[in-house]
């Protein structure tokens, strides 16, 4: 699907009442037309969950990744790479990080997958922002053994890293009007960097760094962790295919 068709798709969507009837007719006209796009497919995972139907939004948040898998990462260098992101962050919030099964392979995804939609666009993509937020905070022990990996580092600590992501996102937020999303946010950020404690941070106690401080640390961090990511080197796609059919 052309990259103007996307577009006009996403706005239709965005403008929706967000019902299941409209869903349904949108599925029909997509399959009419025979095709359809992962930020598309993306969004309809959202109003899914939104309208209750959990397990079927889930399944569309799987099918993406599938879907990029068997097509050989085709949206990872294009403006479009965080639907595949925001729907590994998406499962692991909603579903993995309460089951007992490792799920690295997805965490790596889904981090990747955010900091190259960043790296392309901007911190003013907020959601992008927000949603690696969500996996470095939901699964630090992963976040800290991909830091040391691309780090050659024996020792990395994630929470600058998620700090940074929850602020810059909040100030986005804030500039677009979006004030809940904002507050959630900021407040996750405050919460993180008040319960900083016995850690070292540049030489320094963590909390005795002000929040503005601790976010700089993080997205410096974030940028070297980022710079030299090499998809295909990282992410055992035999091991990912395991993880979603859980």
């Amino acid at each position: 699907m052309e990259k103007q068709k996307i577009i006009q798709y996403l706005k239709k969507i965005n403008d929706s009442d967000k019902s299941l009837d409209f869903i349904n007719d949108l599925s029909q006209e997509l399959y009419e037309l025979g095709t359809t796009h992962l930020s598309i497919e993306c969004q309809i995972g959202f109003i899914l969950w939104e309208n209750e139907l959990y397990q079927e939004s889930l399944d569309k948040f799987k099918f993406i990744i599938r879907t990029e898998l068997e097509n050989y990462n085709f949206t990872y260098d294009t403006v479009f790479s965080d639907a595949v992101g925001v729907s590994a962050s998406f499962l692991i919030d909603k579903f993995y990080k309460n089951q007992n099964s490792d799920y690295y392979d997805l965490f790596l995804i889904g981090f990747c997958y955010l900091s190259k939609h960043l790296e392309k666009c901007g911190n003013q993509m907020c959601d992008s922002l927000r949603y690696r937020a969500y996996l470095s905070d939901n699964c630090q022990q992963y976040a800290q053994r991909f830091g040391m990996k691309q780090l050659n580092s024996i020792s990395v600590i994630p929470i600058p890293m998620t700090i940074s992501d929850y602020v810059n996102a909040a100030v986005r937020y804030e500039e677009l009007g979006m004030r809940d999303q904002g507050n959630e946010c900021m407040q996750r950020a405050f919460n993180l960097h008040s319960f900083l404690e016995d850690i070292t941070i540049a030489g320094k106690d963590a909390d005795s760094y002000l929040l503005p401080e601790i976010a700089e640390i993080g997205s410096n961090r974030l940028e070297q962790i980022t710079k030299n990511i090499n998809i295909y080197e990282i992410i055992n796609r035999n091991k990912l295919h395991q993880i979603l059919a859980e």
